[in-house]
């Protein structure tokens, strides 16, 4: 892969948790039904929230840092792939973009896992959600065999 395939993949990685960011993100976290109603009214009240100018300024710079990130990643360790989770906060990778943006940890999708290779993004967003293929070189946007979202933070 060239240098401009990578940094396409980090651009489409970037811009896809940048899209879902904001308030009321948090939807499928699989709770049980007793967890879910005493989180209801915490949900509900930050889905109402609006997103500012200084989110919005915020999210540009958090785009512009993750795909930097993703690309240094790819560019440093050949035949690497990138994991950005986020469970109930971001960890590793996309956590480390978030906070050199000042961006609010609880309005990324909870329960969301992506997978940024040199030639694909896949993303399994929320509990038990169905794995995905954002982006694939090869032309082919079935699902991957090889989703394998870490289940322990990593940087």
């Amino acid at each position: 892969m060239s240098t401009e395939d990578r940094r396409t993949v980090a651009q489409i990685a970037a811009d896809w948790w940048c899209e879902k960011y904001g308030p009321g993100s948090s939807k499928d976290a699989g709770f049980e039904p007793a967890y879910r109603a005493a989180l209801g009214p915490l949900l509900e009240r930050e889905a109402a929230k609006k997103m500012t100018a200084e989110d919005a300024a915020k999210v540009e710079v958090f785009r512009i840092v993750l795909e930097s990130m993703i690309n240094t990643r790819l560019k440093t360790v050949p035949g690497v792939a990138v994991y950005l989770e986020n469970d109930f906060c971001p960890f590793g990778t996309l956590a480390n973009a978030a906070d050199a943006a000042g961006l609010k940890d609880r309005w990324f999708p909870w329960k969301t896992s992506m997978v940024v290779r040199a030639d694909s993004v896949t993303v399994q967003e929320g509990y038990c959600g169905e794995v995905t293929t954002v982006f694939n070189a090869g032309g082919d946007q079935e699902k991957p065999q090889n989703h394998q979202p870490r289940t322990t933070p990593k940087g």
